[in-house]
């Protein structure tokens, strides 16, 4: 609906008088003053040396009412000179190889940057955390308000490679954040931060005047109104060939990139706004997208329309989309010009609207990226009629709307609210809090307002704020007071704090046929629909109750799932025989559907363990996205060689987001029933005799806190209760025909209690994991362990992904019966015995090493605790084990790496001396994060107290052709495999957690 205009103008009218009157009162909105910096620049590119020489003019205008004694500069292009960089450091985090693993050669390199005012040197001080990135200018002279002072500049440097957003690559340059330009000053002071991918910049507004000089086989595109382009009149010289001048002025914007290339296709149209004509072009490096330029060119036009009428007139002459190369993002924004690697409309559009949000704007979208990427995506996806424009109002499923991986990510613990800075985002997260879960949440604004509402606030906010730098709180003050509604309901609790849950707790039909609901609304608006007479109705309420006429039914809360609650599936009253809302569901078809009570069924066809064989069986399970409050699972197995029937069933109870603090609350309980091997055995028909079951119940609770700088913390509380089937085991000797019972005593029933802490750093290139647990076997020993886990990928001229691992580990253990096998510490690798409290389902539990028994040693099924890797078990006498363990590579080119392990421990049944074991050789290994998920070793040199051991347990001749303990080299291949990580819950976890 178009608003009246003049209905309008008064509107805005008294916006700005309570506005100004807000401002005087309210210290966290905007100063009523912006600084000006207009620049007046000449560069010149140099292909051949990649050598970008610039002469810059200044003019910085004080507005503020403060003296200024200094001057911050941002010089970005630093951020590529080395990777100790705050660039760097991020490119680690989140897996940028094309950095990390850089030659030097690719790297840039400031080679000048000479600031004078009145002809003298102005030193450029380093700041001390950001380095040379930010640099201070001493003013000469203190600059008082309304004052003005010119500053010039020399700057040169080499361009570098295309790692983000500044660089080349095949010929094509990206000009971007490219020359030392003031930070901000504004009601906060100064603004300053380094050159990131994630979070972007936040600059003053002013006029620019900017010749470009490059060879003229090239064309450039930039930012502004092209003046003229003409032969170089020797302002400097290139080393051969010719050379066209390109000239651009603009005034109002806060930034200026340029692009060029020799190989652009051009395309133009013209988008009308206002009966002004704004010409569109599209630039596209020749082969680097089959869309065609004047599609590109559509899309530009599209864009600069939908939003003029949307949200205020584009004021500018020109709008340009250049397609070619982009490192990190399928497009980014500069005012007038963007430039996209992905040529589709939707990134177009989205890239052209960042023109008001934050081109125009000028928000700080390294503080607030809610403010500009948020509310961009949710206007972008309204032009282009994405999933999210479309009302799902029966159902919401799996992927439309966005809901999908914001609610996989709130169901792991992962999720991070949309109000947070840049820095404090994982690299995931960025993208689904940001771009995903924050346009649903202005999508849920526009429900409850109301379209007209919401576009009169949303005109009100550009025209009053346009070319000013708003903050938050600048943007809650026009919304409340053209929607005459207190807002702290969006802006600081959606925007700003974790999800609630939406929920019709009680409902009272009357005598008459009304129905009066009783909601949990966690005091947030909530928008619902209901059916009356056929026909859908979407109404919005403020309070937690509704009163609803007679012969309505089906009502369904937040119908379009546009606010990301905890719950999507407690929204209903279906109090009709054809409800619409809820059904029950039966199969894979309902996995992932909103409102469908889901029972997914899978077939088992993979698992195995050594002691039950090949296990096939059914999974069925309650699990859904979004995520349900309680979740059931039953996966009954056959186990072909135990001829028993195994498995395990799990209930769980989801608390998400219950706190500022805590992200999750997990409560389950499993039972599990497999078979296992509890003794040492020396044939094959001794399996048959001694194989057992147990039968096994665990609570436990995991808590899962909020991430915060890239770390997360989880607390485990467990309790673990396994029975064995069988009272007694029998043990045949070697060389013997008779048959031993032995009575398995205090070792029959097991109750194991546990906590676990563990911090985890959420890095691609350089996770890290510091864990503490304590654990106490009830009446067989207490134990605590603590560990460092640190996975770091090595930078390399291969571009391979070489890493360096390395754990260190202590362990206490007070042993209370020793006769319990899984009562003591192992030196060595162990098969399993550790596990005392049947935590790995698929253990080896046989340390026997006949040939029939195990092709490949000793197969560990997830690491419960640290050893070194060596495949026999030589039990501890003490009470501590100290040590590491590390590997990395040593031939570049070949995925296999060299490990040393070594440990400091008592020999069991010894003297108190304190030895040092270590083992080294040859592993192959895959990781999620610093989790190793599948691992195979194989030791080649070790200390002299393991080869004695090894001498007097193994390979012993008896005699008779008997050999006692049969070994061949094979038999050192160790395995793991870590099973922890194939469940669905730590699939998705692992899969969202960077």
């Amino acid at each position: 609906m178009k608003l009246n205009s003049k209905l309008y103008k008064h509107v805005v009218i008294l916006c700005v008088l309570i506005l100004k009157q807000s401002i005087a009162q309210v210290a966290i909105t905007q100063a009523p003053w912006q600084q000006q910096v207009n620049h007046s620049m000449r560069a010149k590119l140099n292909p051949s040396t990649q050598i970008l020489s610039l002469e810059q003019d200044i003019e910085y205008i004080n507005n503020s009412n403060t003296t200024l004694t200094e001057i911050y500069f941002h010089v970005w292009p630093y951020a590529f000179e080395n990777k100790r960089t705050a660039f760097g450091k991020e490119a680690i985090n989140h897996g940028l190889k094309t950095f990390v693993h850089a030659k030097k050669s690719e790297l840039s390199r400031v080679e000048t940057l000479a600031f004078t005012i009145d002809g003298k040197e102005i030193a450029a001080e380093p700041h001390a955390k950001y380095g040379k990135e930010i640099v201070r200018l001493l003013l000469p002279t203190p600059l008082a308000s309304g004052k003005s002072v010119l500053i010039k500049n020399t700057f040169i440097a080499k361009v570098p490679a295309l790692f983000s957003r500044y660089g080349t690559q095949d010929g094509f340059y990206s000009i971007t954040q490219w020359y030392p330009k003031p930070a901000v000053f504004d009601i906060n002071g100064w603004h300053v931060f380094p050159y990131q991918s994630i979070g972007e910049y936040y600059s003053e507004y002013g006029k620019y005047n900017v010749t470009i000089t490059v060879p003229d086989s090239m064309w450039v595109a930039a930012t502004g109104n092209p003046i003229h382009s003409l032969q170089f009149n020797d302002w400097t010289k290139l080393e051969k060939g010719k050379s066209l001048d390109f000239t651009f002025e603009q005034e109002n914007v806060h930034d200026f990139a340029w692009f060029a290339a020799s190989n652009f296709i051009e395309e133009h149209t013209n988008a009308t706004v206002n009966g002004t004509k704004i010409n569109c072009t599209a630039l596209m490096v020749k082969d680097h997208s089959t869309v065609l330029p004047s599609e590109v060119a559509n899309s530009v036009k599209k864009g600069v329309e939908y939003y003029s009428s949307r949200v205020g007139a584009y004021p500018y002459q020109h709008c340009t989309a250049v397609i070619g190369p982009l490192e990190g993002a399928g497009g980014m924004e500069y005012p007038m010009i963007t430039v996209c690697t992905d040529a589709e409309e939707a990134t177009v559009v989205h890239e052209v609207g960042h023109n008001w949000f934050q081109g125009m704007l000028g928000s700080n979208e390294r503080d607030y990226p809610w403010m500009d990427e948020s509310i961009n995506t949710y206007y972008q996806n309204e032009a282009t009629a994405t999933d999210m424009s479309s009302k799902m109002n029966d159902r919401i499923k799996f992927g439309n709307s966005g809901v999908g991986l914001p609610a996989i990510s709130l169901i792991g613990g992962l999720h991070q609210t949309t109000g947070l800075h840049s820095h404090q985002y994982s690299n995931t997260n960025y993208g689904l809090s940001i771009y995903m879960n924050g346009p649903l949440q202005f999508k849920y604004l526009e429900e409850v307002l109301g379209t007209v509402i919401f576009d009169s606030c949303m005109k009100t906010y550009f025209a009053l704020w346009k070319y000013k730098h708003p903050l938050p709180a600048d943007m809650k003050d026009v919304f409340e007071t053209i929607s005459g509604k207190n807002m702290d309901w969006f802006f600081d609790k959606i925007l700003n704090n974790y999800p609630t849950n939406f929920k019709v707790t009680k409902h009272n039909p009357a005598a008459d046929g009304s129905l009066k609901l009783t909601l949990k609304t966690g005091d947030l608006p909530v928008s619902y629909r209901y059916i009356k007479n056929g026909i859908g109705y979407n109404k919005v309420s403020y309070t937690n109750e509704i009163v609803l006429d007679k012969n309505c039914t089906d009502i369904v809360l937040n119908p379009n799932g546009y606010y990301l609650e905890s719950n999507l599936n407690d929204n209903y009253l279906a109090n009709s025989k054809d409800a619409l809302f809820v059904s029950n569901h039966f199969g894979l078809g309902g996995l992932g559907k909103r409102g469908i009570k889901t029972v997914f069924v899978l077939p088992n066809f993979f698992t195995f363990n050594i002691h039950d064989g090949y296990t096939p069986g059914l999974i069925f399970s309650t699990f859904n996205v979004p995520g349900r409050p309680w979740e059931i699972s039953l996966a009954p197995s056959y186990g072909i060689k135990s001829k028993t029937l195994i498995g395990q069933a799990k209930i769980q109870r989801n608390i998400y987001t219950p706190s500022k603090t805590i992200a999750a609350i997990q409560i389950s309980l499993v039972a599990s029933r497999y078979s296992f091997l509890p003794i040492e055995i020396y044939s094959t028909a001794d399996i048959e005799r001694n194989r057992n079951q147990y039968l096994r119940f665990k609570p436990e609770v995991n808590i899962i806190l909020h991430q915060k700088n890239h770390w997360q913390t989880s607390f485990n509380a467990s309790f673990t209760q396994a029975k064995y089937q069988n009272n007694t085991y029998s043990l045949k000797y070697v060389g013997k025909d008779s048959f031993i019972n032995f009575n398995y005593g205090a070792d029959k029933l097991r109750q194991v209690a546990s906590l676990l802490w563990k911090r985890e750093r959420f890095s691609k290139f350089s996770p890290q994991t510091i864990s503490a647990e304590i654990s106490h076997g009830f009446d067989a020993y207490t134990r605590a362990i603590a560990r460092y886990k640190h996975l770091y990928v090595i930078p390399n001229i291969t571009k391979k992904k070489l890493n360096a691992f390395i754990e260190i580990f202590a362990m206490y253990n007070q042993a209370i019966d020793r006769s319990q096998y899984h009562a003591n510490l192992l030196i060595g690798s162990a098969p399993m015995l550790y596990d005392a409290a049947f935590n790995d389902i698929n253990s080896y539990r046989s340390p026997n090493r006949n040939l029939s028994l195990a092709k490949f040693g000793y197969a560990n099924y997830t690491t419960t605790v640290p050893y070194i890797r060596f495949p026999i078990d030589i039990s501890s006498s003490g009470n501590t084990l100290i040590g590491f363990n590390a590997q990395t590579h040593i031939i570049p080119i070949l995925p296999i790496q060299v490990y040393f392990d070594a440990e400091l421990g008592k020999l069991g049944g010894s003297s108190n001396k304190q030895e040092v074991w270590w083992s080294s050789g040859l592993v192959y290994s895959q990781f999620i994060g610093t989790e190793t998920s599948f691992e195979l070793s194989l030791p080649l040199v070790y200390s002299n107290n393991l080869k004695t051991i090894f001498n007097n347990n193994f390979n012993i001749d008896l005699g008779n052709g008997t050999i006692y303990n049969p070994w061949k080299w094979y038999n050192m291949f160790q395995l793991k495999v870590n099973l922890k990580l194939s469940s669905i819950n730590n699939i998705l976890r692992e899969a969202l957690r960077y």
